[in-house]
Formats: C-alpha cells, structure tokens, sequence
C-alpha cells in the first residue's frame, strides 16, 4: 500500500497494523480485498474483544451476513491463533452438524469452540445455549467500503453512498475493488453491479410505479415503501421502521406486477418465490420445504437491502382448519415460515417482506398479524380510467391519437391480466391479414362474436334491461350490465347491495330479481327458464326474511340464510307464504318495470350494439333519456294481463 497521504485521508485510509493490537503478522501481510473487507468489519462489531475468550476455552456465536463471510472471518479467528474450533453452521453442502457431545468434549478439554452462522439454529443446540458470547457482524456500511477501498490502494476514495452498494453482498463488493486499478473505478463497479442485481433481466421491461395504474391504495403504499426505503439509505430512519404488507384481490388484478415495480422503482433486488413451488421440487418432503423457505429468507438477507415477494401464500392452510390427518405436517411448515419471517423482522436490514392472495381469509391467523404482515392491501380491479391507462401503456405508442376511454367503458370489471390478453389478440389479428393494428381489432379482441341469434340476444337485452333500470329507480348503484355469456347466465347485471339489510331493503333487491322477467313479459315474451336463478334467489331472500333473520313473524332462526330455500321444500305453510309475497312483488315489479319502459329500451340499444354497459354510461344514458319508446314493441294490456296469468 502507498505511504503518500494527505491529512484529509486519515479517516478514510486505514493502516492495517492499527486493525490488530495483537497480529503482527496480518500487519505485514498484504490483504486481499475480500480479507480486508471482513476485517474492517470484525473490528467494527467489536470482533477483537472475543479473542481472549476464544484463547480461554469459552463459547462464542458469530453471526453474519451471509454465508461468503465465513471463509475470511475463519482466516481472521486462525490468524490470531486462538486454538479454538470453528464450526459452520450451512445449510446446505458443508459438513454434518456436530453433536452435543463433541462440543461438550472440546469444551472440557478446554479449548475454545466458535459457531459461525447466517442463523443460530443451524449450529449444535449446546453450542447455541452454552456460548460465552455473541457477536453480529452487520452488512457492509457505504462508510466501511469506502475505508476499505482508501486503505487498499492507499489513496483517497470517493464517497460511496447507499444506493451504490444496494443488494451486494461481500464477495460482489470485493470483486469490485481490483489491483493495478483505481478508488474511482471501484466505485464506478460498485454502482454498475448494484443497478444489474437491483433490475435483473426478470423485471428490466416491468414499469416504474408511477407508469402504473389503477391498483388503489396498495400503489400509494408502495410509493410510501420507497420514500422510506431512500431515507432508511440515508440513514435518516431505521430498516426496522419499513412496513411489510399482503396484497389481495380477484386474479390478474396486478399484485405479482405490483411486487416487481416496486423493487424496480427502489432499485432493489427482488427475490420472487411462488409458495407452492417450494412442494413441487425435490421430492416435496417436509425437510426439502423448509430448505426451500431458509434459501429464499437468507437469499433476501444477503442481498439486503431487497423485495421478498411469497407470492400464492394462501398454499398454505390455516392451522385452525387443517384436516386432522394431515395438520402436524402442515403446522410445521407454517412454524417455520412463521420462524424466518420474525428472525428477517427482527434482523432489521431493509428486507421488505410482500405477499400475494386471492384469497385472504384462507390465511392461518398468525401469519396476518402485525409484526408479520403489517398491512393489508386490497388490488382491486382497475376503474374505467385505469383500463384506459393500462390499455394505452400496452399498445406502446401504437394508435396514440385514439381515445380509449370508450374501448375502457366496453371491459368493466376486466383485469390487468385481461388487458394483455385483450392486446395480443388485437395484435395477432392484425397480423393475420398483414396490416397495422387499428380501432377494429381492438373492438373484435373486446367484443368477440356472439354466437346466440339476433333474437336471443335481445331476449336477453331486455332481461339485463329491466334489472338494471328498476335498480337504478329504486336507488341501486349499477356498476355494469352485459349480454355477454358468463358460465350458465346469458347476461349479468351488478349492482351494489348494502352490507346490513332491512326488510325494505330485503324487499327491494327481490323487485330487481323479479324485474328481468317482467321486462321480457312486458314485451310481450312468455315466461320461460331464462329467470329460474333469479326466482330461486328472491325466495331464498324473502325465506332468509323470516327463518334466519328475524324479519317476518317470529324471532327463531331456523336456518342460516344460504340454507333457508331448503325449508320452502319441507314446510308448505311457509312456502304458501313466500309465493303470496313473490307475487305481490311481481306485481310492483311490473309496475316499475312499465315505468321504465324509455329508459329499458335506450338499455337494450346500447346492449344490442357494445354487449356491455359499465356506470358511467348507464348515468349519462338515464341523464340523455326522452320521450317514448319506439324501439320496444310494447303489448296491450291483454297481453300484460296474460302474461300474469302464467305465472
């Protein structure tokens, strides 16, 4: 090393001689990059202060970052010749895990014993309960790098800040620092490996948070993460003050993209992990998966600060409902995982633990709870703008001058996922006839033919009609009416419902029920199949009335409100009773139904020509309505008065 410093570079270039009061010999021996890295750090935790325990026979626990430091922290215990015995604690390919007794005979032999370990429990549970002392030894700081690199070439070095080192580990940062080379090409190393781990091939083309949209609170949480992310860096808050969170939410809705942008957007590295991976490889024995779950947790620790994304965490059963047969196995598993996640917690090195659900209330309760998963955040699907965003950030500069927002108002309740889907087939129609993408195969890819005939489909225009206006009269928010086919149903209308529920109320979502067939009677249809599903659901609701919610009559529950249409079967009293109600209810529903008639028909007209309806356009639709209808061939009071009859 060079002997030309100045006095500015005192703080920064550190003699090797002054890192040992005892070893003489480390301060005449030219260091390696990797050794001097390791040894600024022991000295830093206070490594020195344990020598004279390890000369003395005694226990010591040495934790590090990861498992490249124990090589050179090995090298440092040698060099001091302490006598003492090193064991490895790895988790996979070292050494079989020694015995009690071993450690036991050592000690009474009086030589000194020193585990070194990512985690404690990977060494002898004796050496663990019986040791001496314990030292951690933290993750590089940008300050220690840069001593190191002022003390290997004997020069000043450059300030080296947080975001130059994200996710590298020792032995990357080493690499960094090369013979015949300079501080300021190290440095220049240091930041091109931490972007290349920070935005690996996986997530180079994933957006920027700010690019997305439509993802709700969980994007402004995750803005949030990343603000506190830069100021953890900088030393302005602790790693241990950063949240971690579940994201949940219908599938395609964006959690797993969600995960990925944020890990972009911090420029850190993502380790990525679908939990039921972890029992497909290997041979899916209970040991192999908790091997699986203590890879990805110290792969998240070594390359700290990080994301770690589980993502399907509902893989894993909740405890509490578990078959009997099968729920030690699965305690197990969620034991551990529950074990790592506090050990990562606590460790506090800027791991930002994420999750992913469809389902959350599958999840065992322990894994909810804050100190864990700190926050849950709904991914809903995306508003009609928020499609329109999505819609435009996949075309990729293709038909920018085209508003999108009418393509949007046709894909209410669509997905992320469903967008991608909705584009590349666009894309491939074009293909096919050896043109440009254009506002047509969109529309296709959106809006595929509708194999039913032009007189079904209004049939069922008009059925999604009359729901959706008598809705809208008696107050409902619609969030969307289709004619599309969606598994049994030929159409769906969606309306809010509220959470707690009076008669009235009960009531009410019955006329809407019974609205589709009196539309389609009204234009003169006869009763038909096509409303059996509404029919069994409003006299599972006014049945619910009386037997499970204390709405009718009496207060006993007989039944729970999804099972009371059983006892219209078995109880002809009560079944007389909830015919006496449907009808007087059809009644009003025809009543509402005629009322509405002008705006039913404007319904049916859009539905005939898009398929789909979404809010929005049903207000303006009911804002823009007038006069009467002649697109709906109404029937005489004779035939309405038929039409009763058969019901």
């Amino acid at each position: 090393m060079s002997a030309h410093t100045t006095a500015d570079d005192d703080a920064f270039i550190t003699g090797v001689d002054s890192l040992s009061d005892s070893g003489r010999d480390v301060a005449t021996t030219p260091l390696i990059p990797l050794d001097l890295l390791a040894l600024i750090a022991w000295h830093e935790a206070g490594g020195p202060r344990l020598i004279s325990r390890m000369k003395r026979g005694q226990a010591v626990l040495i934790k590090t970052p990861s498992e490249i430091w124990y090589d050179p922290i090995k090298a440092i215990v040698d060099r001091e010749k302490t006598g003492a015995i090193v064991f490895e604690g790895k988790r996979k390919g070292g050494d079989k895990k020694p015995s009690d007794a071993f450690v036991v005979d050592l000690l009474q032999d009086g030589r000194g014993v020193v585990g070194l370990s990512v985690d404690a429990g990977l060494l002898p549970p004796l050496l663990r309960t019986s040791a001496d002392a314990e030292l951690i030894i933290p993750a590089l700081s940008p300050a220690l790098i840069r001593r190191a690199i002022a003390g290997f070439f004997g020069k000043r070095s450059p300030v080296v800040k947080p975001d130059d080192i994200a996710g590298l580990d020792l032995i990357e940062i080493a690499a960094a620092i090369r013979p015949s080379s300079s501080p300021q090409a190290s440095l220049r190393r240091l930041r091109q490996a931490s972007a290349r781990k920070a935005a690996p091939d996986a997530i180079d083309d994933t957006p920027l948070l700010s690019e997305l949209s439509g993802l709700g609170e969980a994007k402004d949480w995750c803005l949030d993460l990343c603000a506190a992310l830069d100021e953890a860096r900088a030393g302005t808050i602790s790693y241990g003050e950063i949240e971690s969170g579940i994201f949940f939410g219908p599938p395609g809705t964006g959690k797993t993209l969600l995960a990925r942008s944020l890990a972009r957007s911090a420029r850190v590295p993502l380790i990525a992990t679908s939990v039921p991976d972890w029992f497909m490889r290997k041979t899916g024995h209970l040991g192999d998966v908790i091997q699986q779950i203590d890879e990805v947790f110290a792969q998240a620790l070594a390359l700290a600060p990080s994301v770690l994304f589980l993502d399907e965490i509902d893989a894993l059963p909740d405890r509490a409902v578990a078959d009997a047969r099968s729920r030690e196995w699965w305690a197990s598993v969620v034991s551990a995982l529950l074990t790592r996640i506090d050990g990562c917690r606590a460790a506090r090195r800027g791991v930002v633990l994420l999750a992913a659900t469809n389902f959350l209330s599958h999840l065992d309760a322990a894994l909810t709870r804050p100190g864990r998963f700190d926050r849950k955040l709904h991914v809903p699907p995306p508003d009609t703008a928020g499609l329109a965003a999505i819609l435009r950030a996949h075309l990729k500069g293709d038909l920018a001058e085209l508003d999108l927002l009418p393509l949007a108002r046709l894909m209410p309740g669509a997905t992320g996922a469903d967008v991608t889907a909705i584009v590349k087939a666009a894309r491939r129609f074009a293909r096919s006839e050896g043109r440009p993408l254009d506002l047509a195969d969109l529309h296709r890819a959106i809006l595929p033919a509708d194999g039913r005939s032009e007189t079904e489909r209004r049939h069922v225009a008009v059925h999604e009609a009359g729901h959706a206006a008598v809705a809208l009269a008696l107050g409902f928010e619609v969030a969307r009416v289709s004619i599309r086919s969606e598994g049994t149903a030929g159409g769906v209308t969606e309306h809010a419902i509220p959470s707690v529920s009076t008669l009235a109320d009960i009531e009410r979502r019955v006329l809407v029920l019974l609205a589709g067939r009196a539309a389609n009677m009204l234009t003169g249809a006869a009763p038909d199949t096509g409303a059996a599903s509404d029919l069994s659901e409003a006299t599972r609701l006014l049945t619910a009335a009386q037997v499970s919610f204390g709405l009718g009559d009496g207060l006993v529950a007989r039944s729970s409100p999804e099972g009371a249409i059983a006892l219209v079967g078995r109880d002809l009293a009560l079944a007389n009773t909830i015919d006496v109600r449907l009808k007087s209810l059809m009644r009003q529903a025809h009543q509402l139904v005629a009322s509405e008639r002008t705006l039913i028909e404007a319904i049916t007209e859009t539905l005939m020509r898009q398929q789909i309806v979404d809010g929005d356009e049903l207000a303006a639709i009911v804002n823009r309505r007038g006069g009467e209808a002649d697109g709906l061939a109404l029937p005489s009071r004779r035939q309405r008065q038929r039409g009763f009859d058969d019901m």
